[in-house]
C-alpha cells in the first residue's frame, strides 16, 4: 500500500467513526443542547439538535472534501512560480520529480484530513459527554484536551519528518 493510500485509508476511516459516532448517540442528546465551550469546559454556546446536525456534519463533509479533493487539485495546477518548498530547483526540473512533489503534498493534505477528523471526532465527543447524563466514559475536559495536544504534537512531529524525508532531494 503506498503512503497516499495509507493516509487516505486513514482519513476515510476517522471520517466514518465521525459519522457513525454521530449516528449511535444523536438520539441521546437533547433537543436544545450545549455546543461550543470556553478554555476551561464549560458552556458559552448552544444550539437546537436539529441546527446542529446540519452544520457540524456539513462542516465534516466540507473541510474533508476541501483537504482530500479541492486542495490536492489546487496544488497540481498551481503556476510553479508560486510554489514554495525546500529545494524548489530540485524538485521543479523533471516531470517525474514534480509528480513526486505533487504526491508528497497530497499525502501530507490526506494526513491533515485523518488529523482534522480526529480532532472533530473529539470535539464531538465532549459535547455528547456534556449534554447527556451518564455518558459511557467521563473524561474531565482538561484531560481530553491534554490528551488531544498530546497527539497533536506528536502527530505532527511524524508527519514534517516523513514529509521532509520524502521531499530530501536524492544525490
Amino acid at each position: 500500500m503506498t503512503p497516499i493510500w495509507r493516509a487516505r485509508t486513514l482519513a476515510l476511516a476517522s471520517l466514518g467513526a465521525c459519522f457513525l459516532y454521530m449516528a449511535l448517540t444523536a438520539h441521546a442528546l437533547p433537543d436544545h443542547m450545549a455546543t461550543h465551550f470556553d478554555i476551561h469546559g464549560n458552556p458559552d454556546g448552544w444550539s437546537s439538535k436539529t441546527a446542529f446536525f446540519i452544520s457540524f456534519p456539513l462542516t465534516v463533509v466540507g473541510t474533508n472534501l476541501f483537504l482530500l479533493l479541492l486542495m490536492p487539485a489546487i496544488v497540481t495546477k498551481i503556476p510553479k512560480r508560486f510554489v514554495n518548498i525546500p529545494h524548489k530547483d530540485y524538485w521543479l526540473a523533471t516531470p517525474e520529480r514534480i509528480a513526486h512533489m505533487d504526491r508528497a503534498v497530497t499525502t501530507l493534505l490526506t494526513h491533515t484530513a485523518f488529523y482534522t477528523n480526529i480532532v472533530f471526532l473529539f470535539g464531538y465527543r465532549h459535547i455528547v459527554q456534556e449534554n447527556t447524563p451518564d455518558p459511557l466514559l467521563r473524561l474531565p475536559f482538561n484531560t481530553w484536551l491534554i490528551g488531544l495536544l498530546a497527539f497533536t504534537v506528536l502527530y505532527m512531529t511524524w508527519l514534517l519528518i516523513a514529509f521532509y524525508r520524502e521531499m530530501k532531494p536524492s544525490e
